[in-house]
């Protein structure tokens, strides 16, 4: 049952950081992350002033569409290399924001507000945190955890609320990464899961956050798609008219692991192989255009372009001949309004199966953790989900086959549910309430608080 929210207060121009989503990388996802969290926040309060928390050599500013504006994002930029003796390196920094805390206070807020990047986090009246959407986590490594978590430590040394965007939380495994996480999770204000079941990892790894934890759904469904170049929907208006068009995200992460798939993510198949007879049953038993989408941009490691490219090389001719790759460079904006104009998707990246669903795309995430089925469940869509870690080829073949065949039944269900979805997600920040922001903050203060009651 849903609670009506409070209208939208233009006129409060507060501060806002965003860490852990931003437009540096090719990863279209963290791309929709970003977009989808400002597109919420400029909703809630459109005379915002929103930076972003990120790694980077140097700061740049990125220029973000919103209605009809304009808005200019600048950057807060961090350092995580191997010299910590950088000025703007996260570990310094975090050093200095906590020898900072045996200064009296007075003096401690004057030499933060005169530092660079410990200043503007002291200034924030909302510090949110997204960790790419699902790397607050041990499953890519222990340096991905520590990427993520460290600038939230900042934020928490320097003094200010830490709020937990909607993302997913663990698995962790090692006590490392549990102390890790749960030091976080403790301190947070708030702290927000996109899936039900992440919930219970929080729960377990910081019981007293229970009252000050909820559900929210996936901000990447407030992302507006842009249109693709002429060129691009030109050819995609030819393979409609001639049958069914699947869109193809093929996962670079899991296609450079081939055959050590299994072992790196636990996935039953091939994961090469997988796609090849996926796709040559597409082409040749349903007669389907098959679309390639890659969703991490990019040559090389994870990139899928570079997975899609050399899935292609792999195809015999006459299975080639009825895939479609577009050699076009698309935004993640844009990669979604592709999507959009396809019957169906397959995919194993996450933010392409939300660029589908919210479009009323009916969505076969080919997943390789819990992620998928909570974030898919989240809006109706559970039954979507195919586990790579369980399913052999001929059950993934006949789910694919089975929502093909449905898709006109999945959309209108899709229909059913989407829009009240994005309402969710555009007031998510109107919601929060931002807790009132002293005139003489000092660092460090936020920490003694109480978290008993959400702000």
């Amino acid at each position: 049952m849903s609670v009506p929210l409070p209208a939208p207060r233009p006129t409060r121009a507060i501060r806002v950081i965003v860490i852990g989503a931003g437009f540096g990388t090719a990863n279209c996802g963290v791309a929709a992350l970003a977009s989808g969290t400002l597109t919420s926040i400029y909703h809630a309060y459109p005379r915002a002033h929103v930076a972003l928390l990120d790694y980077a050599r140097k700061p740049v500013t990125h220029e973000f569409r919103h209605a009809e504006h304009v808005r200019k994002i600048p950057m807060i930029a961090l350092r995580f290399s191997k010299n910590p003796f950088q000025r703007n390196h996260v570990v310094r920094l975090l050093l200095t924001a906590m020898v900072l805390r045996l200064f009296p206070a007075r003096r401690r807020a004057r030499l933060v507000r005169r530092n660079d990047w410990l200043g503007p986090i002291a200034r924030a009246h909302l510090v949110g945190a997204l960790s790419g959407g699902d790397s607050f986590s041990s499953l890519y490594g222990l340096r991905r955890l520590l990427y993520v978590s460290l600038p939230q430590l900042l934020v928490l040394a320097v003094g200010r609320p830490l709020i937990l965007l909607p993302q997913s939380y663990g698995p962790f495994h090692g006590p490392v990464s549990r102390f890790l996480a749960g030091t976080i999770l403790r301190r947070a204000e708030r702290i927000f899961s996109r899936e039900e079941s992440g919930l219970d990892v929080v729960h377990q790894l910081a019981p007293a956050a229970a009252p000050r934890s909820a559900f929210a759904y996936d901000l990447g469904f407030a992302l507006e798609p842009r249109p693709a170049p002429a060129k691009v929907l030109a050819e995609l208006d030819d393979l409609l008219q001639r049958g069914p068009v699947v869109g193809l995200n093929v996962s670079g992460l899991l296609f450079s692991a081939g055959s050590a798939s299994a072992g790196a993510f636990g996935l039953r198949e091939n994961y090469p192989a997988l796609m090849r007879g996926l796709v040559t049953h597409l082409v040749s038993q349903r007669g389907c255009a098959v679309v390639l989408i890659p969703h991490v941009l990019g040559r090389g490691g994870e990139s899928d372009i570079s997975a899609s490219l050399h899935l292609l090389r792999e195809l015999p001719p006459d299975v080639r001949a009825g895939v479609y790759r577009c050699d076009a460079e698309l935004d993640h904006q844009q990669v979604k309004h592709v999507i959009g104009h396809c019957h169906l998707l397959v995919a194993s990246r996450m933010h392409a199966c939300i660029a589908a669903l919210s479009q009323l795309v009916p969505a076969v995430a080919l997943g390789y953790s819990d992620k998928f089925r909570g974030v898919l469940g989240s809006v109706g869509a559970g039954d979507l989900v195919i586990d790579l870690r369980q399913a052999t080829r001929e059950e993934v073949i006949a789910a694919v086959d089975r929502t093909l065949d449905a898709r006109s039944a999945f959309a209108a269900r899709l229909e059913s549910r989407i829009p009240a979805v994005r309402d969710a997600v555009l007031n998510f920040f109107v919601s929060l309430r931002p807790p009132p922001f002293p005139r003489r903050a000092t660092p460090v203060h936020v920490l003694a608080q109480s978290h008993s009651t959400p702000p």
